[in-house]
């Protein structure tokens, strides 16, 4: 058994709040005061902008609290979610039925890929890895986010295996 976690974190989020705080400031104070009517346009922009961050916010707080455990037992790999004391199965596949894993820009194919999912919690999409693999007759790929090592190991036991 192999396993490893990932989570969101915050300092990346909070310097990308703060750098989309600053542009939406700076357009703000361009905006003359411009009136339609008895409507002043920079007071609706203003609002708007308020609104904007607030919902940016919540939305990048609330994936900080999501994280994902990549594990391999015997010949499965499974990616969980875990978001705060609940548990889901995403994935669970058999490594004999993987095509390809590995950088995502490394991977070109000409076969029809059925979907294609993200299990990543990072802000920046450096160190993304790509899992095509086989169910049935559908091929399916998704992009996660493991360490070099677990790559290796997976590489290791799918070989093992054939």
């Amino acid at each position: 058994m192999y396993k490893e976690m990932v989570q969101r974190k915050k300092f990346p989020v909070v310097i990308l709040l703060f750098i989309t705080l600053i542009t939406l400031i700076c357009l703000s104070d361009i905006l003359p005061k411009l009136s339609v009517g008895s409507i002043n346009i920079k007071t609706v922009v203003t609002m708007f902008f308020n609104t904007l961050m607030i919902a940016l916010c919540y939305i990048e707080f609330s994936k900080c609290k999501i994280k994902y455990k990549y594990s391999i037992v015997a010949d499965q790999f499974i990616i969980h979610k875990i978001k705060g004391e609940e548990t889901t199965i995403l994935e669970d596949i058999k490594l004999k039925n993987i095509k390809y894993i590995g950088k995502y820009c490394n991977y070109s194919s000409d076969v029809h890929i059925a979907s294609g999912k993200k299990y990543m919690c990072s802000t920046f999409f450096a160190s993304k890895f790509c899992c095509v693999y086989k169910v049935e007759d559908k091929m399916k790929k998704f992009y996660f986010e493991p360490s070099e090592g677990f790559i290796k190991k997976i590489r290791i036991l799918k070989e093992k295996s054939l």
